[in-house]
């Protein structure tokens, strides 16, 4: 395996054999929006704020920047946590969101990663 959480000579995600289901979230954004989105979490590691478990958390970053970037347009609604910003993103962005569920794991090609999803 290697450290993407991939076998390397088959491409299975390390997931399946640990039994670990995900959900990933791809969310398809102009060039400008993916760089507003990249901008605001590059000013978070000028000045990351308070962190808290309810509220100000990794779900409250990630919404500030679709918010930067003008993918949503208002804060997760009721508590911040990864399930209500996957909610929040799917009911009011559903045209530009594409959601796998299964055996995830990352594989370098070229430049980039790709995601590797196998079925449960």
């Amino acid at each position: 395996m290697d450290s993407r959480g991939v076998d390397p000579i088959t491409s299975t995600p390390r997931s399946r054999g640990c039994g670990v289901v995900s959900t990933a979230l791809v969310v398809r954004v102009s060039s400008s929006q993916a760089e507003r989105f990249d901008d605001y979490w590059n000013r978070l590691t000028e000045d990351p704020g308070t962190f808290r478990l309810l509220g100000k958390n990794c779900s409250t970053r990630a919404s500030g920047a679709f918010r930067h970037a003008d993918i949503l347009a208002a804060g997760i609604p009721e508590l911040d946590t990864p399930n209500n910003l996957y909610e929040q993103i799917i009911r009011q962005r559903r045209d530009i969101c594409e959601s796998y569920s299964g055996y995830i794991g990352f594989t370098t090609v070229g430049s980039g990663m790709t995601m590797a999803v196998e079925d449960p």
